[in-house]
């Protein structure tokens, strides 16, 4: 993945590093060292790297529009920062490199041509390796936390390792991004990757990984307001780096857990809050556990099994009417007990007349042998339709 610029360049066991512009940048993330030398070389870079350039490469007859120009690709490629090495082929920066990288907050740095690159690439690049194979660590046991928590020994001790505590309480945060035109799971990648960047920098326990076409966030905290926060952020920021307009954001996000073996509660409503925005079932603004009203009781219950027979034995003779006789009364139904059982409005939601609704009321009271007046026969009713947006 990667890592703060900053202090990655303090490994450097040398006093001859110096920072010569673009100080206010210093925080930019790093995924690689790369020795990079003309303008066309500059293109391959994929995004993060910290660029070695000595000038060998470049127009000694004009070499300060040369710099400039190559400073300026690596830094429209996506380079974290550069490093020139000056003595042989640049004697010094020109003032207008500097310039340039202190107003798009480009850090460049000078190492003196004597100073062995081995020596300052070296420490670099492993402290790079491991903090991926850390990251890597992380990411796994996060997962196996949610897809095999009766497995305990797959997340416990390889998160406690990477100082994530057991008794810490932890909040899931499931983000489907649809309607989009390139390879979803390439841009989920993408997305995990830029949106890792930002949380690390806010929130010191946190994880950021990919299942298929969702990106699925991990933080570490004691206070729900801050959920609320991080949730407004990752929208915002998620919003930002999707590279068109018609892609469509769908986020949910399950209740603090009570301990690290809770984690894969959280995850189960964050990512049923997701699929009841995406068939239309709440708001696609309602993306908290606690604002689910009803759903929370269902959400709690963890076996499908459970659900399906009560929407089966509910209003399963209802449902298979409609199937056999091509009827709407289901539809009906459903719009009714949303409109409090009320004729008229039903009426003018479906623009029919009442007496429409009325007969279609009737003949699903009569199928499902219920008297559609009482309020313990509507809160069933409600109920298996709220079971049936989940499944």
């Amino acid at each position: 993945m990667s890592m703060d610029l900053k202090i990655l360049v303090d490994l450097y066991p040398g006093r001859d590093l110096v920072l010569a512009a673009g100080a206010t940048g210093m925080h930019r993330r790093v995924t690689w060292v790369h020795i990079s030398e003309t303008p066309e070389k500059a293109g391959y870079l994929s995004g993060g790297e910290l660029v070695i350039t000595t000038g060998v490469g470049l127009d000694k007859w004009d070499i300060e529009a040369a710099l400039l120009e190559l400073v300026r690709l690596f830094f429209e490629n996506g380079a974290a920062g550069v490093v020139v090495n000056v003595g042989e082929y640049i004697r010094e920066i020109p003032k207008e490199v500097c310039s340039f990288c202190n107003a798009h907050d480009f850090p460049l740095f000078t190492l003196p041509r004597k100073a062995p690159l081995e020596r300052f690439i070296q420490p670099l690049t492993e402290r790079i390796v491991r903090d991926n194979v850390s990251e890597e660590e992380v990411r796994t046991a996060f997962k196996n936390a949610i897809f095999f928590p009766d497995q305990q020994e797959r997340y416990l001790v390889p998160l406690s390792d990477h100082h994530f505590r057991r008794e810490d309480r932890y909040a899931i945060c499931v983000m489907r991004v649809v309607n989009t035109s390139s390879d979803p799971y390439a841009l989920a990648e993408s997305i995990k990757t830029r949106l890792w960047n930002h949380l690390r920098e806010i929130y010191p326990k946190c994880a950021v990984f990919t299942d298929e076409r969702d990106i699925i966030a991990v933080i570490s905290t004691p206070h729900t307001a801050q959920v609320r926060v991080l949730a407004e952020d990752l929208l915002d920021h998620v919003c930002f780096l999707l590279p068109l307009n018609q892609e469509k954001v769908y986020i949910g996000i399950g209740k603090l857990t009570k301990s690290m073996r809770c984690i894969y509660k959280s995850y189960r409503q964050a990512e049923a809050i997701v699929k009841l925005q995406m068939n239309g079932s709440i708001p696609q603004e309602k993306i908290f556990f606690t604002d689910m009203g009803a759903y929370r009781l269902l959400l709690g219950i963890e076996d499908d099994e459970i659900k399906q027979e009560y929407y089966s034995q509910v209003l399963g003779p209802l449902v298979r009417h409609d199937q056999e006789k091509d009827t709407d009364l289901t539809s009906v139904l459903k719009l009714y007990l949303q409109n409090d059982g009320s004729i008229t409005r039903t009426a003018s939601k479906m623009f029919v007349h009442r007496n429409t609704v009325n007969y279609k009321i009737n003949q699903a009271s009569k199928i499902l042998n219920m008297d559609l007046g009482r309020l313990d026969n509507r809160m069933q009713l409600m109920l298996a339709f709220l079971v049936h947006d989940m499944l």
